[in-house]
């Protein structure tokens, strides 16, 4: 029994340090042209087996197959992953993930729903604080939305959240379609 505790918290320190580590690592920070429909495509290949064990229907309620911003594509992969990640882990049997993206002047808006457990009101403050879980010790490390908030923040974008309990959560999220930095901009 020890040794399995033992286990399980060297899996969370380290689960722990590759999120630290992939959000302080902005040196390599490479920006291209980024289609997000081909990324989330991209994220939920990633997740088929948990989505097709759990019968989640994926429902695009968007048209357009081609999305593209100016970006760093593995900053976006890595919100996506814990964003769509997060959504499947709050699906029961048979449930619901809504992806839909609009373009609004300069901006895209992304928005992820799901018709999972929701999220307390009492916690909706705390969720992209860090190390704030409500996943057991060795489910979760708490960082996976405190890593979302800090890129999109350094991306000079926006997250929101909105939640019900027993009836899901979306989280929206803006992102300029071209990205200026400080060098861009001197």
């Amino acid at each position: 029994m020890g040794i399995e505790k033992i286990e399980k918290s060297v899996n969370r320190a380290r689960k722990i340090t590759h999120q630290l580590l992939g959000h302080v690592k902005k040196s390599g920070s490479q920006f291209s042209k980024v289609n997000l429909k081909t990324l989330v495509h991209e994220i939920l290949g990633l997740l088929k087996k948990e989505i097709k064990d759990k019968q989640i229907t994926i429902n695009w309620e968007t048209q357009n197959d081609k999305i593209i911003i100016w970006s760093d594509p593995y900053q976006i992969r890595q919100v996506l992953i814990n964003l769509l990640n997060n959504a499947v882990h709050a699906l029961e049997q048979n449930g619901f993930i809504s992806i839909s993206f609009n373009e609004i002047k300069n901006n895209v808006i992304l928005e992820i729903k799901d018709n999972g457990v929701g999220i307390p009101k009492d916690n909706l403050r705390k969720i992209f604080d860090p190390f704030f879980s409500t996943k057991s010790f060795d489910e979760g490390s708490g960082l996976g939305l405190f890593v979302v908030h800090k890129i999109i923040d350094g991306l000079d974008g926006e997250i929101e959240v909105t939640s019900e309990v027993g009836k899901g959560t979306c989280f929206k999220i803006q992102l300029p379609k071209k990205f200026e930095n400080e060098s861009e901009s001197r």
